[in-house]
């Protein structure tokens, strides 16, 4: 819910922009309403991080993750999803492990980032899995990102995994996020 309440922000803000008539108006009211959404957005997120899902296969995700895919591309941004279609996933909390960590790493690659393309790589390797986002964003000075709560959440995912997760960027050439971890935990 998190990442849609993003996305709604962003056409929000969008259509600020492209309106014409009484601007002052609709502008007042769509900036109301981002101040709502901006205030909801933990709760909701919250509320949807309970919910975990029993024994989904990788073909699950696949459907779950172009779903994500086409929702980020109807504000501009461009995915490119690839899947290793060999992996299984174990149990229905590293299917929402991993389904959560590509919504928060396309989320921030949009809304701090203004990527306009993201790269996704899911791949299972010969006892461990792998997630490799990377976008064409702004990036930044690697020595002074903060860890927010969408990366530290990102951490605190993959450590109940027993997994790793890294991050770098440079300043104009994006951001990365790699996340790995055992296929048995």
């Amino acid at each position: 819910m998190g990442h849609g309440l993003v996305l709604l922000i962003k056409l929000l803000e969008v259509a600020r922009e492209a309106v014409n008539d009484n601007k002052e108006l609709a502008s007042d009211s769509v900036r109301e309403a981002i101040d709502i959404l901006k205030k909801h957005r933990q709760d909701f997120s919250q509320s949807v991080l309970q919910k975990k899902r029993e024994g989904k296969s990788i073909t699950h995700l696949k459907y779950d993750l172009i779903e994500l895919k086409k929702s980020f591309e109807k504000v501009g941004v461009t995915i490119e999803l690839n899947m290793d279609e060999s992996a299984k996933i174990v149990d229905g909390h590293q299917y929402e492990t991993v389904k959560r960590l590509v919504q928060e790493g396309l989320t921030n690659a949009v809304k701090h980032g203004k990527a306009s393309h993201v790269y996704i790589t899911f791949q299972c390797l010969k006892n461990d899995y792998s997630i490799y986002i990377a976008d064409d964003g702004v990036g930044g000075d690697p020595d002074s990102i903060t860890l927010g709560s969408g990366l530290i959440n990102m951490k605190k995912r993959m450590a109940e995994l027993s997994g790793t997760m890294t991050h770098s960027c440079h300043k104009g050439s994006g951001f990365v996020l790699y996340f790995q971890w055992p296929s048995e935990y």
